[in-house]
């Protein structure tokens, strides 16, 4: 990183080492019904210092459906418009199938290698199948995306 920008000025780094950390923060809530992947509101970038660099991906939300016991939600990170990893799957069903209001805990992380040293946006993408609405940002808790640059 650059002495101008915090940095020491190096230009090579240990394997593994956490060059940057940036962390988005947002206390937002939104609902959602498409049954498509569409964007969130939790999103935000990181310019790698290296082609090599891994970027590691770590989203933190909460989230809920207020639908009947057929409905469920799906999210998963993207890389630009590129989804990466895997997908979450979460409902609102309890261990005896019975339909209950409850929040659950999203966290989603994947580690990268997005090979650029140009601004790379990531963002988590959620759906919902089946009726009503799906939620994430409940009560507008706090929700991040924090985003770690690390040296290969």
């Amino acid at each position: 990183l650059a002495t101008g920008n915090g940095g020491t000025g190096a230009t090579s780094f240990a394997p593994g080492k956490i060059l940057q950390v940036v962390q988005h923060a947002f206390t937002t809530e939104q609902n959602y019904n498409n049954s498509s992947y569409e964007a969130s509101f939790i999103t935000g970038a990181i310019t790698p210092s290296a082609t090599s660099s891994k970027v590691f991906v770590m989203v933190e939300t909460v989230a809920t459906n207020n639908d009947t016991n057929s409905s469920y939600s799906k999210g998963r990170i993207y890389r630009g418009t590129t989804a990466i990893g895997n997908e979450i799957h979460y409902d609102r069903l309890d261990s005896s199938g019975n339909s209950i209001y409850r929040y659950m805990p999203i966290s989603l992380n994947y580690l990268d290698s997005p090979n650029t040293t140009s601004a790379t946006t990531y963002t988590f993408y959620r759906l919902k199948q089946g009726g009503g609405l799906g939620y994430i940002g409940i009560n507008t808790t706090l929700s991040t995306l924090t985003l770690m640059e690390i040296g290969a």
